[in-house]
């Protein structure tokens, strides 16, 4: 519906209501007509050519929506604007006899209907019910309990939320003038009765899983019609209508939501990119005052849209990269007149606090070379730009963030070149000839079915194809599978790299770590006598965290203790058992195990979003034995020592 036809079918509407208005000047008088001559709607009817106790139902419903509204226009021409609290618990009295009847049989019939009027009559009639149903639904703002209004409401049909929740995303589809009105009705519902939270949501579930309304690209393809709506007639938005759409949707967004993968799969991180930076332009808000109650909801819309991207890219580095590619970075260091208005007008600097969190989670993705180029590509076209310089936020953690997200980049972006220096193989085929030395090689083939084994040449790739059964033929499908399901895993070329992170952060930090172990071995003996000896211990280094190469990332604890317990490791049980079987054969060598978690890839892997995707050892023939603590060379010397006390002893006595 273009923006001409839009105004034109408002009118409509209007005159319709207007006509209405004549008929029943007082809240009584459709009351009356619903109750005692229409009462029950027909049970069969054709929507082209709606009957006339259709439309005069209709009427009759229209002026109660408008009488609960004080500051309708109708409201105030018929002098029913001091009744309107009166008018909503008329509403909520009448409603399961005869108003909540009426509105399932329009909803049904015309909203829901599998087949568009093909009539202009029955077309306008379809257009009066979208704009009164909801406008009736809002009649709780004037209600003196609207909590109770709300469980009335639900008297009608124990799936009256499933309905209504249905209906408002057909009016999204179809992009009807009405969608902002039937977004405040829903989350005017939500916020009347907080109880009832959970059921929407589980409603807009079970309206993807059920009735096969596609709810993830619904939602994406509304953003996207907004953005373009934004961009060429920034002064038509609809603040208030974008608040509560982008408020309902947090079930798509998060990445524990069934929603959550077709959610990304449909680029949504990118629309949501996208508006983020129109609503971040002077040019969309530029006529609209900072005290204003628009200027209000732009802020409110900007927030819930960058908490959406703080919840959609957590658990995977596409999304991170769709940030990136999509513009976010430029979109925090102009949003300066936000940063203004949080000082002045709001509580708290909540967009400055989400802005930054999203800064250190972009972070946490520098272990991956694709994030870590596209950050650093962004940072040089900024500093060129000047932009950075004309950053103006009293909010200390978000300059704080920004200059260590550049700073941290740097650093391993120097050991990404470090390991290219050295020559160290990408190659993901095991005989590949250049796994001694690759020094100056640069280009990489990605597998195009799976996207995560990468070959120096075509020719390696297709050796590893066809090599017996260990060719990547037999890999890739699973790859393809775990993909499909949200939970890849790194590409070879990924995890490379991470090893060459956890290799420097154990030479940088090659000290520390043995006062780590020797403090961990005190704390876990009994004694020197004692033939247990320590614990086995494992080196836990979080790579999942801002600044990922200094000791705060590095734990020391007990094999069993981190095999059952670490939350990362749910529902990893072959990873488990990798790690079991590495650490049997690091402790015959007298090392210690160390695992290295990295964010995922995808958000199958739960709120923790972590992967193990490292596992080596950490020993140092330039350190004494006794320096790297190891509990069974430890139990094996302690047994060996308190042997020779004995057999001394027993010489003594002879």
């Amino acid at each position: 519906m273009n923006y001409t036809a839009q105004w034109g079918v408002v009118e409509n509407v209007n005159t319709f209501l207007r006509s209405a208005a004549l008929k029943f000047d007082t809240p009584q008088k459709p009351i009356s007509i619903l109750l005692n001559q229409l009462r029950l709607p027909p049970l069969d009817m054709d929507i082209s050519h709606p009957s006339s106790e259709v439309r005069t139902a209709l009427q009759a419903v229209g002026c109660l929506a408008c009488y609960a509204e004080p500051a309708h226009p109708l409201t105030i021409q018929t002098k029913n604007n001091r009744d309107a609290s009166r008018t909503a618990l008329a509403i909520e009295t009448n409603w399961a006899s005869c108003i909540g009847v009426w509105v399932m049989f329009y909803i049904d019939k015309f909203l829901l209907a599998d087949t568009e009027p093909s009539t202009p009559q029955g077309q306008e009639t379809l257009d009066v019910i979208a704009y009164v149903i909801p406008s009736l639904l809002m009649h709780l703002a004037s209600h003196p309990d609207p909590e109770k209004a709300v469980q009335r409401l639900k008297s009608t049909s124990q799936e009256f939320l499933t309905v209504v929740t249905r209906t408002m995303l057909t009016v999204l589809e179809k992009y009807h003038f009405t969608w902002s009105n039937w977004c405040a009705a829903v989350a005017g519902m939500q916020y009347y009765s907080p109880s009832d939270r959970d059921d929407f949501t589980t409603a807009m579930i079970d309206a993807a899983v059920k009735w096969n309304q596609d709810v993830a690209l619904i939602y994406v393809k509304h953003l996207h019609r907004e953005c373009q709506r934004a961009f060429t007639l920034p002064h038509t938005i609809d603040f208030q209508g974008m608040r509560c759409f982008i408020l309902l949707f947090t079930a798509c967004i998060h990445p524990s939501s069934p929603l959550h993968m077709r959610f990304i799969f449909h680029s949504g991180v990118k629309n949501l990119v996208r508006l983020l930076i129109i609503m971040c332009r002077r040019k969309t808000l530029r006529h609209i005052p900072p005290n204003s109650s628009d200027f209000e909801d732009a802020y409110a819309v900007i927030n819930l849209l960058a908490s959406h991207l703080e919840m959609a890219f957590a658990g995977s580095p596409r999304t991170v990269c769709d940030v990136l590619d999509g513009g976010l970075i430029r979109a925090i260091l102009k949003a300066n007149r936000f940063y203004k208005y949080e000082v002045s007008h709001a509580p708290r600097a909540a967009l400055s606090e989400v802005f930054t969190r999203v800064l250190e989670r972009i972070a946490t993705f520098f272990v991956y070379p694709s994030v870590l180029h596209r950050f650093l590509n962004i940072v040089r076209k900024v500093e060129e730009s000047g932009l950075e310089n004309k950053l103006k936020t009293e909010s200390k953690p978000l300059l704080d963030a920004w200059y260590m997200c550049k700073v941290n980049a740097h650093e391993v972006h120097a050991i990404c070149n470090t390991m290219k220096g050295n020559g160290v193989s990408r190659c993901g085929y095991s005989q590949c000839p250049m796994q001694s030395d690759s020094t100056g090689h640069d280009r990489y083939y990605l597998c195009s079915a799976c996207k995560t084994i990468t070959y120096c040449s075509e020719e390696c790739a297709k050796k590893s194809w066809n090599d017996g059964h260990d060719s990547h033929r037999v890999q890739c499908e699973e790859y393809v599978e775990s993909n499909k399901a949200g939970r890849g895993q790194p590409t070879h070329l990924d995890t490379v790299f991470h090893n060459e992170l956890a290799r420097t952060f154990l030479c940088r930090h090659k000290l520390e770590i043995h006062i780590a172990l020797r403090r961990f071995t005190h704390q876990n003996t009994k004694g020197f006598w004692t033939s247990a000896g320590a614990p086995r211990s494992v080196l836990v280094l979080d790579f999942c965290r801002p600044g990922f190469l200094s000791m705060n990332a590095l734990n020391v604890v007990k094999l069993e203790q981190f095999l059952a317990g670490d939350k990362r490791l749910e529902n990893l049980k072959e990873q488990v058992e990798l790690i079991r079987k590495f650490d049997i054969a690091a402790a015959r060598q007298c090392a210690v195990t160390v695992v290295t978690f990295v964010p995922a890839v995808g958000a199958g892997y739960g709120a923790n979003g972590a992967w193990p995707g490292v596992v080596t050892t950490f020993w140092d023939p330039n350190y004494p034995d006794e320096a790297i603590f190891d509990s069974q060379r430890r139990s094996k010397k302690q047994q060996q020592f308190r042997n020779e006390q004995v057999r001394l002893l027993n010489e003594d006595i002879d």
